[in-house]
């Protein structure tokens, strides 16, 4: 993980409304909310699924995305119910 600029003028352009996060805001919110994080990748090779871990033992159940490669980072979240006609998840 890096940041192509220096450190003050990324945290300058990152809280400017309408920022997009990337992987630097994804470990910082890992150990913010002390949890792991999965992405599961639009990039078709051997880590499709990108695991960040915080610092400390996560006291709460991972986050899941979906990263759409080189634009857009989206939740995946379960349902409370299936929708008609598709089988409950385990």
């Amino acid at each position: 993980c890096f940041v192509e600029q220096p450190w003050k003028n990324y945290c300058q352009e990152m809280s400017k409304l309408g920022s997009w996060g990337d992987h630097v805001v994804l470990l910082a919110a890992s150990e913010l909310y002390q949890r792991q994080i999965f992405i599961i990748s639009s990039v078709n090779d051997e880590k499709f699924v990108v695991e960040i871990k915080p610092s400390v033992q996560p006291q709460h159940p991972p986050f899941t995305l979906a990263h759409w490669h080189e634009t857009h980072y989206q939740p995946i979240c379960r349902k409370k119910e299936p929708p008609k006609g598709l089988p409950e998840l385990p």
